[in-house]
């Protein structure tokens, strides 16, 4: 797919099929996230795949409102930042999150972003 295309059909969707993704294409899209680039290269985010049903339920009700929407999703990538490495980990892990939902869509799945800060 053409980077203008990728970009065109980047979408936050927020109802999303039961259908299991392959390990395959999230070894892929994981793969492709990590390789984002990073402040000074000091590789600060780190991915955590949800793949059980329960616990992604549990994880739409994390916040007061805005993420209801996972409930049903097959999976979630959690996009963490560590605080020790450098103090643009956020910046890391943003860019790391941009990444990830364009290999997303790439790879034909569908994505959308829940911010909940740790502090």
């Amino acid at each position: 797919m053409e980077f203008k295309e990728l970009i065109e059909k980047r979408r936050s969707i927020r109802k999303f099929s039961e259908r299991a993704v392959p390990r395959e294409v999230v070894d892929r899209i994981l793969h492709e996230t990590l390789s984002a680039p990073s402040a000074r290269n000091t590789r600060t985010t780190h991915l955590v795949v949800v793949d059980d049903p329960a616990l992604v339920a549990r994880m739409a009700d994390m916040r007061d409102y805005g993420s209801a929407f996972m409930k049903g999703a097959p999976l979630a990538i959690v996009v963490l930042g560590d605080t020790t490495k450098s103090d643009l980990w956020r910046e890391n892990a943003a860019i790391s999150a941009t990444i990830l939902q364009l290999a997303c869509v790439d790879e034909g799945l569908a994505s959308c972003w829940v911010h909940i800060d740790g502090r």
